[in-house]
């Protein structure tokens, strides 16, 4: 569990990074996997991703609802 801005999120939590270099309009939800002391792993689609906690601060990491698809 780690927390940034007073917002808190855990392994198997569904995130996505708003601020991420995606075309315009474009989101791709996460589940984070694992949690260590400096990074988080991420999983979509198969593929996974390690990304610092300050990467995931600066691509702006926020909670997602489950039941929207996983990349629109």
């Amino acid at each position: 569990m780690f927390e940034i801005n007073g917002v808190t999120f855990k392994t198997g939590d569904r995130i996505c990074f708003p601020r991420s270099p995606f075309p315009q309009g474009r989101v791709r939800e996460y589940e984070i996997a694992r949690i260590s002391p400096s990074e988080i792993q991420v999983s979509s689609n198969g593929f996974r991703y390690n990304y610092s906690r300050v990467e995931a601060v600066q691509l702006g990491i926020t909670h997602t609802t489950a039941d929207r698809a996983t990349e629109k």
